[in-house]
């Protein structure tokens, strides 16, 4: 199906969906044709925007998605989808779920594969993660493996890259992974 018949399907039967920023004012900033076209665009979970639209929550604390236009927005700023995707990556980044109260953050330390004699500490792959399952899922590793490094059941480094630390917990255990 070409573009164009894509676009015109989607604007007779999509929903349009308006997308506004509150900086301090409301502005709005995108009008995608339909629902589908927004998850798809900006990398949104249907479910997270059916709950933003129901409730009128904001969208990482910035955003607010609505069916209808909102007459008292008088400010617009209408931006491409190269544009929105930039800003929501800096915020998904800058914004932390809180997290469950018994889950404990750890430290992953990314080294170079093995040399001859030593692994080669590489400040750009280590990082904080606020959970086990958001550790598995950026590195694309397996939770159970991961937790057994953790515990130091398993010894080394965890595809041959990882070390992993507890932190900020009472029995804080560090082992190679």
């Amino acid at each position: 199906m070409s573009e164009e018949a894509k676009l015109k399907l989607r604007k007779e039967r999509g929903t349009s969906i308006y997308m506004y920023i509150l900086n301090p004012i409301l502005t709005l900033i995108h009008i995608f044709d339909s629902k589908q076209f927004l998850y798809n665009s900006i990398n949104l979970h249907h479910t997270t925007l059916t709950n933003c639209l129901n409730t009128g929550a904001l969208y990482l604390n910035t955003f607010l998605f609505s069916e209808d236009f909102i007459i008292e927005c008088t400010n617009f700023n209408i931006s491409n989808i190269t544009d929105i995707n930039v800003l929501l990556n800096q915020l998904r980044n800058l914004h932390h779920i809180k997290k469950h109260p018994s889950s404990l953050s750890i430290l992953a330390e990314g080294n170079s594969r093995f040399t001859r004699f030593t692994h080669i500490n590489q400040p750009e792959l280590t990082k904080v993660y606020y959970s086990l399952s958001s550790l598995a899922r950026d590195i694309k590793g397996d939770r159970v493996t991961i937790r057994k490094y953790l515990n130091g059941q398993l010894s080394g480094y965890y595809k041959g890259v990882w070390k992993f630390t507890y932190l900020n917990s009472k029995s804080s255990s560090s082992s190679p992974s």
